[in-house]
């Protein structure tokens, strides 16, 4: 029998059905990884760009675009890539930049696991 939240081989046999998990400090919850989200300098998308640009060799530092670098100590950063072609014009007016990087890798991840928008009511992501 699958332990709590686990589900049997086939996705349901054993639906509603738990197990109590044994005591001890070394018990972990099982996490899947099901879809990634990139943001980063490395480019914008799931996994297949984050992969790619890995393989290649890519380097995520360049030239700051972001603001001003006059009169700083240094002109390179790891800035993310261009990711208003993800969000609204509402999105990017009224959304904070950390709230926007995190709904556009949200649904990044979300495509990634080749989950349809609004086919899941309630979705808690793991932002990390």
């Amino acid at each position: 029998m699958p332990l709590s939240g686990e589900r049997g081989a086939a996705g349901g046999g054993d639906r509603g059905r738990s197990a109590e998990l044994p005591p001890g400090p070394n018990i972990r919850p099982r996490v899947v990884v099901t879809g990634v989200g990139t943001v980063s300098g490395l480019g914008v998308g799931g996994a297949a760009t984050l992969t790619a640009a890995l393989v290649r060799g890519d380097s995520a530092v360049g030239p700051v675009r972001g603001f001003p670098t006059e009169g700083v100590a240094s002109h390179l950063a790891a800035e993310a890539a261009d990711f208003t072609a993800h969000l609204s014009a509402e999105e990017q007016r009224r959304l904070a930049r950390a709230s926007q990087l995190a709904v556009v890798a949200s649904r990044l991840a979300l495509a990634d696991a080749g989950v349809e928008p609004g086919a899941l009511p309630a979705l808690g992501p793991v932002l990390g």
